[in-house]
C-alpha cells in the first residue's frame, strides 16, 4: 500500500482511475456510514491515552515535600512539571485520536474496496456501468444484482469516463 500525504484514497490502486472529486465523494459516503462508530472508538482511545499519559506525568513528579522549594517560573523543574501534567496528556490524547481516526478510515475504505468486487472472480466492479440495479462483470461475464451484493449504484462510484 502506498502512503498518501493528504488524499487517503490514493493509497488504493483501485481508485487511481477516478478523479479526486469522484473519490472524495465516495470517501464521504464511506465516512458517513461509520462516522459515529469511528468517533466513539477514537474518543475512547484518546481518553485512555489521556489517563495513561496523566498517570505517567503524575508518577514522574518529584516527591511532594520538595514542591514547596520552588516558585512559579523559578526553576527548570517547574517547566518539566507543567509539561508532564498540562501539555503531555492532552497532546498524547489528541495525537492518538488523530491516528486512530485515520486508521479506522483507511480500514473502512479498504473494506469497501474489497466489498465492491465480483464474488465469482474477485474483479473490481468500481467504475462499471449499472443498468436497472444490475452490473455485468467484464472479467467473468456474470451479471450481479447490486442489492444482492449489498451495494448501491453509488458504491460503484460511476463510470471512469464521467468526471
Amino acid at each position: 500500500m502506498r502512503i498518501p500525504l493528504h488524499q487517503t484514497y490514493r493509497a488504493f490502486r483501485e481508485l487511481d482511475g477516478f478523479s479526486d472529486e469522484q473519490c472524495e465523494q465516495w470517501v464521504r459516503r464511506v465516512k458517513a456510514q461509520f462516522a459515529i462508530r469511528h468517533l466513539v472508538i477514537a474518543t475512547v482511545v484518546a481518553g485512555v491515552t489521556f489517563s495513561v499519559a496523566g498517570a505517567i506525568g503524575v508518577g514522574s513528579q518529584i516527591p511532594l515535600e520538595m514542591l514547596d522549594v520552588f516558585e512559579a517560573g523559578s526553576s527548570p523543574e517547574f517547566a518539566y512539571h507543567i509539561f508532564s501534567l498540562l501539555i503531555f496528556p492532552p497532546g498524547a490524547a489528541g495525537l492518538s485520536w488523530l491516528i486512530v481516526r485515520d486508521r479506522l478510515l483507511i480500514r473502512a475504505i479498504r473494506n469497501r474496496v474489497l466489498l465492491v468486487r465480483c464474488p465469482r472472480c474477485r474483479y473490481s466492479l468500481l467504475g462499471l456501468r449499472h443498468e436497472d440495479g444490475f452490473v455485468l462483470c467484464p472479467e467473468c461475464g456474470t451479471r450481479h444484482e447490486l442489492a444482492a451484493l449489498g451495494l448501491s449504484p453509488a458504491d460503484l462510484i460511476g463510470p471512469r469516463d464521467a468526471a
